[in-house]
């Protein structure tokens, strides 16, 4: 080591003169194994690759570091996130948490972006109409949120938040069937759009850097801490992106498990909460007709993509097994009854996995009426409500 140039002082110090410690020193470097003296320098090379590594990620710490102060934080500020459209998510996935990435997937025309847009009115919106008590009511929420889609343009966007906000179903705002009643309920949803914190972006042929400067962009300039990309699917850009960058033409299922890869990166990156979707595989259909476990096995293109979420669950409508083996539960009066049911597949770190939530969702206005959850077995199960004050 010491012909190599290594300071070799710390195991062999030759420049000792006090005849007592140079035999102390000897002493105890005859008692060291060759093993060990290449471990001794083996451990300043790990500390040399810790101090200048090249993953600003990468991080590693004694078991108890900081106990104390994480154990603080949650007396100040529980690890709970703001609200889904939907309290039974809201309580199984603990609310929409930062750094969190979820996946919610369905079929063509399933309500992918127009879920997304419900979420984001429910937390940026600052008024919703309640048909109920027939008056506006003021949101305690008033997050900032972006909704990144790849295929409806703003205007699209923009009719579903009316509708959302409203309580108006879209059709009637679109076709212009709407009563006088409505109308003003309508006029009175586009100011509360315009004060609200919602940002709508349309990338119609993306990349991976299109999608990470969108994500800045709203998080420096319009303070967004709340992102949905409405679905995870590849695009000529895309391709041609990854194929530069490999060298080799990917497959089509390694594009899309790189892309919720990345996305789950920007997540750590810029402090913020990702809910994102996938279309489904072919084979999602005759699984859903016969009553089967729907999970990460019918997202189209890669179930590893559900690998990198945090969680991850399908959105699809009441099958007619579903509704028979439920027949039970419904005799004890469930008005108006589901049509939807989402299953959850993944909940990485929560107490409820694998389970169905049985939903009726008002897909003209994207309001959203939880039953009941049940196991896989179509057996009812009790979910705690979780209620989330605002700050």
């Amino acid at each position: 080591m010491d012909g190599l140039g290594f300071d070799i002082k710390e195991i062999y110090d030759e420049s000792l003169i006090d005849p007592k410690e140079q035999e102390k020193m000897q002493e105890q470097f005859d008692k060291k194994s060759i093993d060990e003296i290449l471990a001794a320098y083996e451990m300043k090379i790990v500390d040399i690759k810790e101090k200048f590594r090249t993953s600003s990620e990468s991080v590693g710490i004694q078991g108890g570091e900081g106990i104390n102060e994480l154990l603080d934080s949650f007396e100040e500020s529980p690890d709970i996130g703001v609200p889904l459209n939907s309290e039974m998510l809201t309580s199984i996935f603990r609310g929409s948490r930062k750094k969190k990435f979820y996946l919610r997937s369905s079929i063509t025309g399933g309500g992918k972006t127009r879920n997304m847009v419900a979420d984001a009115c429910r937390l940026s919106a600052t008024e919703l109409y309640d048909p109920k008590k027939k008056e506006w009511v003021s949101n305690p929420w008033s997050e900032s949120s972006t909704v990144i889609s790849t295929e409806m343009m703003a205007e699209e966007l923009q009719s579903l938040a009316l509708a959302y906000i409203s309580g108006v179903e879209e059709k009637k705002i679109l076709r212009n069937t709407i009563n006088e009643q409505e109308k003003q309920l309508v006029r009175k949803a586009a100011k509360v759009l315009q004060e609200s914190n919602i940002w709508f972006e349309h990338l119609p042929d993306f990349n991976i850097q299109e999608i990470e400067r969108t994500i800045e962009k709203n998080v420096i300039k319009n303070n967004v801490e709340y992102v949905y990309f409405d679905y995870i699917h590849s695009s000529v850009t895309i391709f041609s992106e990854m194929s530069k960058k490999s060298g080799v033409n990917l497959r089509e299922d390694q594009i899309l498990l790189l892309m919720s890869d990345k996305l789950k990166g920007l997540c750590n990156k810029y402090d913020v909460y990702m809910m994102s979707a996938t279309q489904l595989n072919g084979d999602w259909k005759e699984a859903w007709l016969k009553g089967q476990v729907i999970d990460a096995s019918y997202l189209r293109g890669s179930k590893a993509i559900a690998d990198k979420t945090d969680a991850a669950m399908i959105i699809l409508p009441l099958s007619k097994k579903e509704k028979d083996a439920i027949d039970p539960i419904l005799k004890e009066g469930f008005y108006p009854e589901p049509n939807f049911v989402t299953h959850v597949f993944k909940n990485r770190g929560n107490e409820y996995d694998k389970v169905k939530v049985f939903s009726h969702i008002n897909m003209g206005n994207m309001r959203i009426k939880d039953c009941f959850t049940t196991n896989l077995d179509n057996e009812l199960i009790t979910v705690e409500k979780l209620n989330i004050k605002a700050g």
